[in-house]
């Protein structure tokens, strides 16, 4: 996630709203998110989808196995 986290915190320079988001992601075998989803005070709001936005784009390791769940959290400010 260190990867996106500077287009994450972009997200409170486009939108000024503070906050943690917390982005709770599906990570697939293939190492590409699955899905995001920020719970919290910032669901559902244009700040939350901008960071849900930058975390699609990261890139893991393959692994084998079910899909990894994590949520991380991504201090705007």
């Amino acid at each position: 996630m260190n990867a996106v986290r500077d287009s994450a915190a972009a997200c409170f320079q486009r939108f000024h709203v503070p906050g943690t988001a917390l982005a709770q992601t599906v990570i697939g075998g293939d190492g590409r998110v699955a899905s995001c989803t920020v719970v919290g005070i910032l669901r559902e709001t244009p700040t939350g989808d901008c960071v849900c936005a930058a975390v699609g784009t990261a890139k893991f390791d393959r692994f084998s196995g079910p899909p990894m769940h994590v949520i991380y959290p991504f201090m705007l400010r």
